[in-house]
């Protein structure tokens, strides 16, 4: 069901695609998405931004309908992009590109599975959370680890400001949706926050470019 501008009642509507190994561009709706686009030195980030903002407009298509989709964006001092009349938030991660719509503030963020976050625990877990890592088996420290780093992206999308500071994000405080997802035979872990949690639908996109 279609969704309309400025609406009060909590929503989050995620969406999620794959990100093609070769990509010809054209300009997207926004003239300053088109310049940063334009100004990537590497070709795989050049893919990631192009992706990511295609999605998003089918994205807004599809939860506001194609006459009534925001088609005016900003990107403030922080670097975050915004719509006026809605909430949404942009991620990528190894092949492919998520986005989350929302009448409220959102965050999302996907990530691959990957050893990396094992090596690196100390710099984003909380005292709290390394306690739990230690307790628990082997097979279930990379998924705890995933999940945790996804859902402090998440938070530090919908509310940080300034530096993002892992460490100091302390997971419980917050209202976080995680979500595992298999893809092209990948293991994605995707967390959301934001109000509407209990709302949430989730929409793999096969065709958004």
């Amino acid at each position: 069901m279609e969704k309309t501008l400025f609406t009060q009642l909590p929503f989050i509507d995620v969406y999620v695609g794959v990100i093609p190994t070769a990509v010809e561009t054209f300009p997207v709706q926004c003239a300053a998405r088109n310049d940063e686009i334009a100004a990537c030195k590497s070709e795989k980030t050049r893919r990631e931004k192009y992706c990511v903002w295609k999605l998003l407009e089918y994205a807004l298509r599809d939860t506001f309908g194609k006459e009534n989709a925001p088609k005016t964006f900003e990107k403030r001092d922080g670097g975050k992009w915004t719509a006026e009349g809605c909430c949404f938030s942009l991620s990528h991660g190894g092949n492919v590109v998520a986005v989350a719509v929302s009448s409220k503030t959102v965050g999302v963020d996907v990530e691959r599975k990957r050893d990396k976050l094992l090596r690196a625990r100390e710099k984003y877990l909380t005292d709290d959370e390394k306690k739990a890592f230690a307790l628990l088996r082997e097979e279930q420290r990379l998924p705890f680890l995933l999940e945790r780093w996804t859902q402090k992206e998440s938070i530090f999308k919908e509310y940080g400001q300034g530096a993002f500071l892992p460490k100091q994000i302390d997971t419980k405080m917050y209202h976080t949706a995680t979500k595992w997802i298999e893809i092209q035979g990948e293991t994605y872990c995707l967390s959301v926050a934001g109000e509407g949690l209990d709302t949430i639908r989730y929409q793999i996109v096969e065709s958004y470019l």
